[in-house]
């Protein structure tokens, strides 16, 4: 029988972005039924379930991936989504950065003439301090997953898997010092609108990091269990490579708005 080749691939109907849909819906409500009724075990149901089908959804990508049938067009357009989703991202930070230039630039009364309305520093952050620490490592982090990609197109795989390992570090570090920091402060997301603007935005951008190092693991567990990845076939990676450096970026815009012009007005 003859072969029949198209050139596009139509991927097998899949319940889990329905799943991931109704987790965030659900993971949202609780998180506001937290804030207000103190109900947190019902946020990490909610998580929990988003996490899950996440890791499932993920597996069937890289069965998907493994199969052979995505041709050059399925690869592009793949690429091209990754690249809308993250312009929809950015669009959602522009959104919530422009709420806080709003506050910023026209301080109300009920503010007292001022925003943040009182001393910066006395709410514990210190700009130059663990902010500026932080900065340094996406920085470094976008660096060393940018050589990791450089290694794995060149055929070092110990170089990839030291680069892998010094990137989840270096974001981990990220993840675990943004919390100390919130734990440290006397703001919290009901002290006026500068405190909710505040946690909303850094806390927001801090979920995008831990989604974007659960995909940087993902790829490494691939890579190293050569699982699908090689110089040439690892569309996934990129991806994870792209979204990285987003949030790099978005953390530089955040720490200028958030922590600098903080403490300048």
């Amino acid at each position: 029988m003859k072969k029949l080749f198209f050139v596009s691939f139509m991927v097998t109907p899949s319940f889990f972005p329905l799943a991931i849909s109704l987790g965030l819906l659900d993971s949202f409500e609780s998180l506001v039924c937290w804030m207000h009724y103190g109900a947190f075990w019902f946020f990490v149901v909610g998580f929990s379930f988003v996490f899950f089908s996440i890791c499932m959804w993920w597996l069937d990508l890289n069965q998907e991936g493994n199969s052979g049938n995505q041709s050059s067009l399925t690869v592009t357009c793949f690429r091209f989504g990754v690249i809308f989703f993250i312009i929809s991202e950015a669009f959602l930070f522009h959104s919530i950065i422009w709420s806080l230039y709003h506050f910023l630039l026209n301080s109300s009364v009920a503010l007292g003439c001022a925003y943040p309305p009182f001393g910066f520093k006395e709410l514990g952050f210190d700009p130059f301090g663990v902010p500026l620490f932080n900065t340094f490592l996406l920085v470094f982090s976008g660096v060393s997953v940018t050589w990791v990609h450089s290694s794995l197109r060149c055929y070092d795989r110990f170089s990839a898997i030291v680069g892998y390992i010094i990137t989840i570090i270096l974001g981990s570090l990220f993840v675990f010092f943004q919390f100390q920091e919130y734990q440290q402060s006397y703001l919290t997301i009901n002290s006026t609108i500068f405190g909710t603007v505040f946690f909303f935005l850094t806390g927001f951008h801090g979920l995008h990091v831990c989604i974007g190092l659960s995909f940087i693991v993902v790829c490494f567990v691939r890579f190293y269990r050569d699982f699908g990845f090689s110089s040439t076939h690892h569309v996934m990676f990129e991806a994870a490579i792209w979204y990285w450096h987003f949030v790099d970026v978005v953390w530089i815009v955040l720490y200028f708005s958030v922590y600098i012009l903080g403490q300048v007005f």
